[in-house]
Formats: C-alpha cells, structure tokens, sequence
C-alpha cells in the first residue's frame, strides 16, 4: 500500500500527505496486438474506475506507429491514491497483449498541464540531490519521484508536433543543463484520432 512518508537520502524532503500525487504509467503494446489507438481506449477507460486522468499521450516513433504510450493519473493526496491501489489488480486496465509496463508516483514541483499543448517533450531525469531537481529550470512541468526525490519527470509542451520540433530546435530539454546526471526524453503526443 503507498503511504507518504519522510524520504531517506540524496537530500529529500519531508513529503506533505495533502500535496497532489501523479501517477505516470509507461505502457508498451504491440504491432501485434495493443495498438496506440487501443491502448488510447484502455487508458481512457480506467475512469469508469475512479482514476482521474490528467494526459493521455501516444509516443511518436520512428515510423509513426510504434505502440508505446503515457497516461498521466492524478490523485488529491496520498489518501485518495491509498485507496484507488486498493484495488489491486481489479484497477480497470486490461492487460492483455502489453509488452511491458511501469508506474512511477510524483509530486509536482511546478508548472501547469496547458490545454493548448498537443506535443510533449517527456524526460526522465536525475539529479544529484532533491535540491538540484528543484532548481532545474525550463521544463513545463517538473515533478519529483515520491520515493526518490532526486529523480523525476520533466515536461516541455508545444501546440503541435511541428511547433514542439522547433522549439527543441531553439535548445529544450535537460542534458546538458547544470545539475542533470542522466536524462532520456521522447516525443509524445496527445492521439488527434482512434488509430487501429
């Protein structure tokens, strides 16, 4: 069960029980089986289960259709998330046919989802310390790893595919910038249509 509690180590801090948690999801289909379009559907559907969603994106590969996407949950505090898991394995996703999946919980440091962004950039980064996540500065939307604070997600959004590209173009993105020990990033996003 996830409980919020003081994080150990690399500088983190106290977790507050009343900050919201987000919930990312990391799902890999199949040219087999679960499509984008299909997992789009079954990510979606996680709401008639109590899961609120924040984002739902579809990652772009190198030929248009590679079968990976992001979900984005939100919860209103540790509370809420204690009671969604449990649930266990009744959460509502259909599983079948995923090559893989992960979750990771986050608390948001700063920035807002802006409904006008169609495209994602989307990283994993880490940093040496909670406090140098902190300080990191540009993405969108930066979140840290609840149970490793030192780690997180950052976010930098554009209106569309084209306009992320040429903002990336411009110099977004983590490596590079001070602080940053790892960083791994794609392009996602949101499905403009059900792909099958």
């Amino acid at each position: 069960m996830a409980t919020v509690k003081k994080s150990t180590g690399k500088g983190g801090a106290r977790s507050k029980s009343s900050a919201e948690i987000y919930s990312f999801w990391e799902l890999m289909g199949a040219t087999t089986g679960p499509t984008r379009g299909e997992l789009a559907h079954r990510i979606t559907a996680m709401g008639r289960n109590g899961w609120d969603l924040a984002i739902n994106l579809a990652s772009i590969g190198s030929d248009g259709h590679w079968p990976h996407s992001m979900a984005v949950f939100r919860f209103a505090n540790a509370a809420a998330l204690e009671k969604q898991l449990t649930v266990g394995f009744a959460d509502g996703m259909d599983e079948r046919d995923l090559k893989w999946a992960k979750m990771k919980l986050a608390t948001k440091l700063r920035g807002d989802l802006d409904t006008k962004h169609r495209s994602w950039l989307f990283e994993y980064v880490r940093f040496g310390s909670a406090e140098d996540l902190a300080a990191h500065q540009g993405p969108d939307l930066l979140f840290a790893e609840l149970y490793a604070p030192w780690q997180g997600i950052a976010m930098w959004g554009a209106d569309s595919l084209r306009a992320l590209m040429q903002r990336e173009l411009k110099g977004i993105g983590s490596v590079g910038k001070p602080g940053v020990l790892q960083a791994t990033g794609w392009w996602t996003t949101i499905p403009e249509r059900v792909l099958v």
